[in-house]
This record gives structure tokens, C-alpha cells and sequence, in this order.
């Protein structure tokens, strides 16, 4: 599981953490796997009290529709005015643009589980993708073709 550690090195680095830290995911749907992991990792963190000995992270859930940036952008104004500290999802392309945009605006870390093959090798600032370089995983694929001596 790559979500706790991710969790575990935006929020380690921190000297004086608030109690409370707010993490808000966006999720197209009840339930998904993303949704799933998201409150798995919220919760492994929060069961070991080494990790943030002084802070408990608290999940704050939205479920939006899928490719409906402007119901996105007013739940991430909504999330920003109560104080998250790092926005996770959503999982569509054209809407993870649009929040991405006003995470870089607002400075808060923009967490992305979708595969992005337009990404350049320079993200935005405050980005952090979860899912491969798509020339990596390009690369792992041949690698595996070539190492299986697949022809066809």
C-alpha cells in the first residue's frame, strides 16, 4: 500500500501539527477502491501512535459525480474554508485538473491516484501522483515482454 506512506512523509515532516489534521478525498462514487485505501491509510496512521504521536488524522469524505468540475471545485472551497490540510482525488481526469488548479493556487498538496499520460517529467508544485511514470511503467512492461520471451 503506497497511500499510508505517502500520508506518513506529507505529514512526518511537520514540526507542530495541529490535533486534528484534516485530509479531504473526493470520490466519484460510494465505495470505490480509491475511497477504500484513502480511509485504510487514515486509519493505519492513526492506530500507530508512533507516526504522529501528538495528532490524530481525521478523513473528511466528499462524494462528487464523476466529470462535474464545478460541484468538485465548490466541495474543495468548502474543505478549504474547515481547514484540510492536503486534498486526495478525484479520479477523473478533467475534474483532477480543475482541483489541481486550486490546490496550486491555495498552496495545499494535491494527491492523485489516476493514470496521467500527458504528466512532463516537471509536475506542479504542490502535485504528488501515486500511480507510475507512464515511461516507467512503459519500461516494466518491455522488461517483462523481454524477460518472458514473448514474440507476440
Amino acid at each position: 500500500m503506497q497511500t499510508p506512506l505517502l500520508f506518513i512523509s506529507l505529514l512526518y515532516t511537520a514540526s507542530a501539527l495541529p490535533n486534528n489534521v484534516k485530509i479531504g478525498g473526493l470520490f466519484e462514487g460510494a465505495n470505490s477502491v480509491e475511497e477504500i485505501a484513502f480511509k485504510y491509510a487514515v486509519d493505519h496512521i492513526n492506530k500507530n501512535r508512533e507516526l504522529l504521536p501528538r495528532s490524530r488524522v481525521m478523513a473528511q469524505i466528499e462524494r462528487i459525480p464523476k466529470h462535474d468540475s464545478f460541484y468538485a471545485s465548490k466541495r474543495v472551497c468548502a474543505a478549504l474554508s474547515q481547514g484540510v490540510a492536503a486534498i486526495f482525488g478525484p479520479s477523473s481526469s478533467f475534474t483532477s485538473h480543475h482541483v489541481q488548479s486550486i490546490c496550486d493556487s491555495k498552496e495545499i498538496p494535491h494527491i492523485e491516484t489516476r493514470w496521467d499520460f500527458t504528466t512532463s517529467t516537471v509536475r506542479d508544485q504542490y502535485s504528488i501522483n501515486l500511480y507510475p511514470y507512464p515511461l516507467t511503467l512503459r519500461k516494466a512492461y518491455l522488461d517483462l515482454l523481454q524477460a518472458m520471451n514473448w514474440k507476440s
